[in-house]
C-alpha cells in the first residue's frame, strides 16, 4: 500500500507520537503479608504476704476508728481505712470488735476474744485486751453535758477516780469543755484515755462554778 519512503515516514510519525505519550504509572507493589505476633502477658506480681495481728490489743472503740495497742505497749487511734501496721488495715468497726484485713484474710479483734464472722474467710484469732481499763473508767466517770442534741462537754462525776485528770487539777463537778482545742463530745471522750496516754502535754478547757479556766497535764 505504501512505498518505501511512505512506510519510513509512517514509522517515524508513530515513533514521535509514542515519545509524546506519558509513561504509564508503575504497578502497585503489594505489601508483604502481616504475620501475627503472640503478645506476651506481663508476669503477675507476687502476692503480698499476709500480715498477722499477733501482739495487737484492742483498748477502745470510737465511731470512726479503734484504739489499738502494739506489742511494745504503745497505743494509738487508728481510723477506719488506715493501716494498723503496714499491710494490716482497719476495715470496719462492729459492736465490741474491730475487723482487720490483710489481703484476703480477716481478723476480728474484740474485747472478749476473737470469733469468726459468718461468710468471712478463715479468721486467725488475735489477742484481745480484757474489757475495762482506762477507757471504761472514763466512760463511767464522765457524764455528758448536752445543748439540745449536741454534747458540748463532760462533767466529772462524784466519786470518780481519774488520776490523770486529778494531776491536772480537775475535780468532781468540773465540766471539761475541750481537750487540746477540740470539743469534748462523745467521740473525743472515747479517745480521752488514748490522748492522755500518748500526748506529752494535754490541755483542758474547764468550767468550774460558772468560771472558765485552762488546765494542763503532762
Amino acid at each position: 500500500m505504501f512505498g518505501g519512503a511512505g512506510a519510513a515516514a509512517l514509522l517515524l510519525a508513530l515513533t514521535l507520537v509514542r515519545r509524546d505519550l506519558p509513561e504509564p504509572p508503575p504497578l502497585p507493589v503489594s505489601p508483604p503479608p502481616m504475620v501475627a505476633q503472640p503478645i506476651q502477658a506481663p508476669p503477675a506480681p507476687p502476692a503480698a504476704p499476709t500480715v498477722s495481728p499477733e501482739g495487737l490489743r484492742l483498748h477502745g472503740l470510737t465511731a470512726t476508728g479503734a484504739i489499738i495497742g502494739a506489742a511494745d505497749g504503745r497505743q494509738r487511734l487508728v481510723r477506719i481505712g488506715r493501716d494498723v501496721v503496714p499491710g494490716l488495715t482497719l476495715e470496719r468497726i462492729e459492736q465490741n470488735r474491730a475487723v482487720l484485713r490483710s489481703g484476703d484474710t480477716r481478723y476480728l479483734l474484740g474485747f472478749e476474744g476473737a470469733t469468726a464472722a459468718p461468710g468471712d474467710p478463715p479468721v486467725i484469732a488475735a489477742q484481745a485486751a480484757p474489757q475495762g481499763g482506762d477507757d471504761l473508767r472514763y466512760r463511767l466517770g464522765l457524764a455528758p453535758v448536752r445543748d439540745g442534741d449536741r454534747v458540748i462537754g463532760h462533767t466529772i462525776r462524784s466519786g470518780a477516780e481519774l488520776p490523770a485528770l486529778a494531776r491536772a487539777g480537775l475535780r468532781p463537778g468540773d465540766t471539761i469543755l475541750s481537750v487540746n482545742g477540740s470539743v469534748l463530745d462523745e467521740e473525743r471522750m472515747l479517745e480521752l484515755a488514748w490522748t492522755l496516754a500518748n500526748s506529752e502535754r494535754t490541755e483542758f478547757e474547764v468550767r468550774r462554778e460558772g468560771r472558765t479556766m485552762r488546765m494542763a497535764v503532762r
